[in-house]
């Protein structure tokens, strides 16, 4: 039976494992206090506790890096300044401990964020250099440099608990209404990672985007995201033209792994978000 370990059994974590369950793996999975390990293991996944700010954990629990595969799951805290936030520090701990073996597959989850300002962006695109991406890039290169890695770049998640509806309801004034929407439903977080799992040969490239091929404008998606949640829309500002607009690349595992979208088009996918939101 193939182990896959998942460190940060969260939003995205908790379902892929459930998933990575039901297709016959052997699941591992870490929480940062003891009573989301018991959450877990009453999932059937085989639970430790591993907080990366007591560093002492991580030789707690061996069985977590006994593991055909890896994945690694801890994004950067919301609103921490990135000048004072301990979370590459922590990161360089896990990556020391993840370096005492080779796993076959090692997945780090990043985000689409890292790039700058671009009309269309695919895995070869410049970086950002803003502090919050560069924070961001920093963890990236770090488990990138062991082997077998492969570094996973989320759009913007929408999915059960996240309800677009919800990101702009209300506001005012908003720019950029034309600009295109990136956004990577649950369903397909989930899948274009188990493609990459399983994927039989070495993986082609190092690097893949998550984002489907369809992107309406801001002012469209988000306003029809409100209407179907019933709260207030948001206004956007009326202009024409489209500032800066990013349109994120997600083709690359679709050509090399032949995977398809579950979701293509996050639009059409609203009706029935609505009946999932809290």
């Amino acid at each position: 039976m193939i182990t896959i370990s998942i460190i940060g059994c969260g939003w995205f974590g908790l379902p892929l494992a459930k998933e990575l369950l039901a297709r016959g793996y052997r699941v591992k999975g870490s929480k940062r206090n003891p009573e989301g390990v018991t959450q877990l293991r009453r999932q059937g996944i085989l639970a430790s506790r591993l907080d990366l700010a007591y560093p002492e954990l991580l030789t707690d629990c061996p069985e977590l890096f006994d593991t055909d595969n890896i994945l690694i799951n801890i994004p950067p805290s919301r609103g921490q300044d990135p000048g004072s936030d301990p979370y590459l520090a922590q990161l360089k701990t896990l990556q020391q401990r993840l370096s005492e073996r080779n796993y076959r597959r090692l997945i780090f989850i990043s985000s689409t964020g890292v790039y700058a300002p671009g009309t269309r962006l695919d895995e070869g695109s410049p970086l950002s250099d803003s502090p919050g991406a560069h924070r961001l890039i920093q963890a990236e290169q770090l488990f990138a440099a062991l082997p077998n890695a492969c570094i996973v770049r989320f759009a913007g998640l929408m999915g059960p608990e996240r309800h677009p509806g919800r990101f702009l309801s209300g506001k005012k004034s908003l720019p950029s209404g034309q600009n295109s929407v990136n956004m990577l439903h649950l369903d397909d977080a989930i899948g274009g990672v188990c493609a990459l799992l399983e994927y039989s040969k070495p993986l082609p490239g190092n690097c893949y985007n998550l984002c489907p091929p369809h992107h309406p404008t801001r002012e469209a998606f988000y306003t029809r995201a409100s209407q179907l949640l019933g709260v207030p829309l948001p206004k956007f500002a009326a202009q024409g033209s489209k500032d800066q607009d990013r349109v994120i690349d997600g083709s690359r595992i679709c050509r090399e792994l032949n995977y398809r979208y579950q979701i293509r088009d996050p639009l059409q996918a609203l009706p029935d978000l609505t009946v999932a939101a809290p």
